[in-house]
């Protein structure tokens, strides 16, 4: 009977590795083949704009399923990035399908025209088509953040609307959407980054496209957690008490057999009950 418990316990805390394991790998990201320069799977939509580039930021149009390139600053319609190379590419049957990217890490073509980018500046959308710029606005949609530099010396100089500017490309982080705090510059030491990264969690939970999977995962790592727990501390517990029994009472031995096997039909029974739950909960 003890080997039957053990053997209870091991299952229980493997099936709550195995859902950690799980929200790990579905919140770290995935890398692409070395040597490549676009880390992003494409799929193929249609591009009203005749001349585009490899790197240009595209928006949603008012047509179903077509994109053209970005021409509002801050633009809330942003959709993705032209790749001609990417790693992986969906073509959909579509005419003349140009290859979208709308999340990985890309190089992406930027200007000065709202100052120079460092690292860890988030980008956006500007008035120059299919051009990304500096978000000075981080209340703002951004495109990304920047993960290499550009300034003046940087690129090559071209004039938009009489305005002249630098033009050239850099490698990004993309994520479009509204920008997150959590990579602001912290504040007031220790306790500002603390604060900053409590406000980061809220604010992700809200607005961020993988929420609903981190959320979905989370809770189905509780109901494994709270399976395991509730074996261990009911029916585990019956099962110890029940062969510590039959030492001190052989002659109630075939009644406290009968419980100890009740109590390991019950483990099965809650186990296979939070593991369909969880699954029930990730497959939303």
């Amino acid at each position: 009977m003890k080997k039957i418990f053990t053997l209870f316990s091991y299952f229980s805390f493997s099936l709550f590795l195995f859902f950690a394991l799980s929200l790990f790998r579905s919140l770290s990201p995935a890398f692409a083949q070395e040597g490549s320069t676009n880390y992003g799977t494409a799929v193929t939509y249609k591009v009203t704009d005749v001349k585009f580039e490899d790197g240009d930021i595209v928006s949603l149009t008012d047509q179903n399923e077509t994109l053209a390139l970005s021409k509002k600053e801050y633009d809330e319609r942003m959709f993705g990035v032209i790749v001609t190379n990417p790693v992986m590419v969906f073509m959909r049957p579509i005419q003349d399908g140009v290859p979208i990217v709308r999340d990985g890490h890309l190089f992406v073509n930027v200007t000065n025209s709202n100052g120079d980018i460092v690292v860890g500046d988030y980008l956006t959308a500007s008035d120059i088509p299919g051009k990304a710029m500096k978000a000075t606005n981080i209340n703002s949609y951004v495109l990304g953040i920047a993960l290499s530099n550009f300034n003046k010396s940087g690129g090559k100089e071209v004039n938009y609307n009489g305005k002249k500017v630098m033009e050239g490309k850099i490698l990004i982080s993309l994520g479009i959407g509204p920008a997150s705090p959590i990579l602001n510059k912290a504040q007031g030491g220790l306790f500002g980054t603390l604060r900053n990264l409590t406000r980061a969690v809220f604010f992700n939970i809200n607005t961020t496209q993988g929420s609903d999977r981190f959320i979905r995962y989370l809770l189905a790592l509780l109901i494994v957690l709270i399976t395991a727990i509730l074996n261990y501390r009911t029916f585990g517990r019956n099962i110890s008490k029940g062969i510590e029994a039959i030492g001190r009472n052989p002659l109630a031995k075939k009644s406290i057999q009968s419980m100890i096997i009740l109590n390991g039909v019950l483990i099965a029974l809650v186990t296979f009950t939070g593991v369909i739950l969880a699954l029930a909960v990730i497959s939303l």
